[in-house]
């Protein structure tokens, strides 16, 4: 027998051997090393939600986010069918009525336990006025009297801004309280999409926010807003959008965290 072919056989099988034994060491060691990153991703993750409560207090504050459209088009007034026509002295033009009712719902409004904020756009930008806090009434209100009507509708980006807000708000108060999307507006935005994108990027952050439509003459069946919102209310004047407004902000239906994890 040739024995050095034997020894050389061997010697092969035994190598193949240790081969496959730290393969299946190495893939062992990877498994477990997978199984300690999804680990350390989950923890990563409870750790992110934790931190983005840190330093929050539980609290049943009201949160109110009031988004004014101040575009062109509210320089002009509406008929009972959505007809638009120029302003004179048998009406008053939207913006007016809009402002006039947006102060007065905010005047009556109770400032206990309660928090506002205002965005607007209109033809001095598109930007935050008043964050959102409490102890705002006056600066509210000199905000909204300074609206001037003017430029386009950037609706969307509008809603998702106050809604992060609303957000932020909702891991400071530890997801206790109310949290509402006021919007004060008069017919399409610049682009539809913006809305809707802004409507799937408050569903997905699981805040339950609830969203308030005031409309100048929005007869649209089909606006997003209209399936989107708690109240969606089609006004023609001023009175109106009063009515409606100081009814949403009345609203205090406290949110308890646990029956919305139910």
């Amino acid at each position: 027998m040739n024995l050095n072919f034997l020894t050389r056989g061997v010697g092969r099988t035994l190598g193949s051997l240790a081969v496959v034994v730290l393969f299946c060491g190495m893939m062992a060691a990877c498994d477990k090393k997978s199984d300690d990153q999804q680990q350390a991703d989950s923890s990563a993750t409870a750790a992110t939600s934790a931190a983005a409560m840190a330093g929050g207090v539980a609290s049943l504050d009201d949160n109110d986010y009031v988004i004014f459209d101040g575009s062109g088009s509210m320089t002009n007034c509406v008929d009972r069918s959505g007809r638009e026509y120029s302003a004179d002295s048998s009406c008053i033009a939207k913006i007016d009525g809009a402002k006039q009712a947006v102060s007065t719902a905010i005047s009556n409004a109770s400032d206990d336990h309660r928090n506002r904020g205002l965005y607007v756009f209109d033809d001095n930008g598109r930007s935050e006025r008043v964050a959102l806090g409490g102890d705002d009434r006056d600066a509210m209100l000199k905000a909204v009297s300074q609206i001037q009507a003017g430029d386009g509708t950037p609706l969307g980006p509008a809603m998702e801004k106050g809604a992060r807000a609303l957000i932020a708000q909702y891991n400071k108060q530890l997801g206790y309280g109310t949290y509402r999307l006021i919007v004060v507006t008069d017919g399409m935005p610049d682009h539809m999409s913006d809305v809707e994108d802004a409507l799937a990027f408050i569903k997905k952050s699981g805040v339950p926010i609830q969203i308030y439509t005031i409309g100048f003459g929005m007869n649209d069946p089909d606006h997003p807003l209209r399936k989107a919102s708690v109240a969606f209310t089609a006004a023609y004047n001023g009175e109106e959008v009063q009515k409606a407004l100081t009814s949403a902000m009345s609203e205090s239906n406290n949110f308890d965290p646990a029956d919305f994890h139910k």
